[in-house]
Formats: C-alpha cells, structure tokens, sequence
C-alpha cells in the first residue's frame, strides 16, 4: 500500500512531491532490499503530487471560462451532467464546473422563456390585427 516515508515532511507543492516520487522510484533499483518500502513511498508520492497538482491548478472559473460556452439551456444541463459525474469519480475542479453551468443554465431558461413570451405576444397581436 502507497505510504508516506517515515520521517520526511509532507510536500507541499506538486514539484517537491514529484521529486520525492522520483527518489524513492531510483531507490527500487539502487535498493533492492528495500524495494518494496520504496515502491509504496513512490506511490503515496505520486499520489499526493496529483492532489496538490489538481489544487494548485488554476481557478475553475477560469477554466470555466476557456470551456464551450453552452447557447440552450440544454446544453448547459448536459455539460452540468457531464461535469457531475467528474466529481462523482472524485475530480476535486468539477464542483465549480457543475456550478458555473448550473447556473449559466438557469440564465438561459429564463432568456428562453422571455423570448418564448414575447414570441407568444406577437402572434397574439398579428391575430388581432387580421
């Protein structure tokens, strides 16, 4: 099972974290009697440099914004399905995807229900006209 090595502080950004998963993959080879101890180490690092690699990526919103821009309501629904089973599988960046489409879905509802209204109206009026 992937563990921290005994004694060696906790990395706190993705490059040190890289570094230490490095080092202790070198060891397998360079130690083959501890091998097994490096190859959990290994582990636990490359773990964690995908965690803090994931953290220190840059803000959803900004990334929201270098996404497709839905122009229905359903689309917005189908990227805030999509970007919800990302978070179901454990993405920690999805929560603010599925909020950012949420409500950009919720904005298009209503531009779609205003339009759908004065649509409505229109033809009332060219009715009465006739």
């Amino acid at each position: 099972p992937a563990q921290p090595a005994p004694g060696v502080p906790a990395p706190t950004t993705s490059e040190q974290a890289l570094s230490y998963a490095k080092h202790y993959e070198g060891l397998i080879e360079t130690a083959p009697a501890q091998a097994a101890e490096a190859r959990s180490y290994s582990q636990h690092y490359y773990q964690e440099y995908n965690r803090l690699k994931a953290a220190e990526a840059p803000a959803p919103q900004a990334a929201a914004q270098q996404a497709p821009t839905p122009s229905t309501a359903q689309q917005a629904d189908s990227f805030v399905q999509y970007y919800q089973n990302l978070q179901a599988q454990g993405n920690p960046q999805a929560a603010a995807y599925v909020e950012h489409y949420r409500s950009l879905a919720q904005q298009l509802r209503q531009q779609e229900q205003k339009t759908a209204a004065a649509q409505w109206q229109q033809q009332q009026q060219q009715q009465q006209q006739q």
